[in-house]
């Protein structure tokens, strides 16, 4: 009951603010897209340590038979050890408390001022679990040159209501590693070498998505704006259909120009 209980609170905390995938087993669990994913590790069987790398590097570094291309728009988030047993302990105390008022000729004995007793307990159990499970799930694993590159999120704000994806994208954006935003110069220089003169756009951006020096790129359009800022000002320009666009306004970006 308490491990199904930790696993429904997880799928309901997981948020939409990013394509979550809720405890993985394998590389081909997670799809080889160009969307960002977030995968939720089973924090019984693979909580933050070597398990838990091997398992995250599996996933980052392979999509099944093959090699995972575009290896930077994986996330992986595990749970801290120390902190599981607290999940369980809130977990096991709401899960009792609720089983109190199925009790009929349990609930009939108790005076109204039990009940309500009771009740409140659960509802602060309840919650006090989905604090803790937030609390332990707080080790966010990114490819990284050096294998599995594990970052802290921190403790959460007590009171504060938000799920898992937003806690992962809001640390990411505080350290510069998740980009809702772009100078277009950046673009140049993370994306081609100093012997490269061009370049197609498709290329630039799945550059981007491929190696995980660079940072994520919150969603295409982030890219498109910067590119078309980039042709605006001067920074440089965009072969397109024969006409060479610099200096002036473009309007939808393919990217295989």
């Amino acid at each position: 009951e308490i491990a199904a209980d930790i696993r429904q609170r997880l799928q309901e905390m997981a948020g939409d603010d990013v394509e979550t995938r809720l405890y993985p087993q394998a590389p081909e669990d997670i799809p080889d897209s160009r969307e960002l994913k977030l995968g939720i590790l089973d924090g019984q069987a693979y909580a933050v340590g070597q398990a838990a790398t091997q398992l995250a590097a599996d996933l980052l570094n392979s999509a099944g038979k093959t090699f995972r291309v575009y290896r930077n728009t994986v996330l992986i988030l595990a749970a801290d050890a120390g902190d599981l047993a607290g999940v369980r302990q809130q977990v096991k105390r709401h899960l009792a408390l609720s089983h109190i008022p199925k009790d009929k000729s349990l609930w009939s004995t108790l005076t109204e001022q039990d009940k309500a007793s009771v009740q409140a307990k659960q509802k602060d159990a309840d919650g006090g679990a989905d604090f803790q499970l937030l609390t332990a799930y707080r080790h966010l694993g990114r490819a990284s040159s050096e294998g599995v590159q594990w970052l802290d999120l921190g403790l959460p704000t007590v009171g504060g209501r938000t799920s898992l994806a937003k806690r992962v994208l809001d640390h990411l954006k505080s350290q510069d590693l998740l980009l809702d935003t772009i100078a277009p110069r950046h673009l140049v220089e993370k994306a081609l070498s100093s012997e490269q003169s061009e370049k197609s756009l498709s290329d630039v951006y799945e550059a981007f998505l491929k190696y995980p020096e660079l940072p994520m790129l919150a969603s295409e359009e982030v890219f498109g704006r910067a590119v078309r800022q980039g042709v605006s000002q001067g920074t440089f320009g965009v072969r397109s259909g024969g006409h060479l666009y610099f200096r002036e306004g473009i309007g939808e970006l393919e990217l295989g120009t």
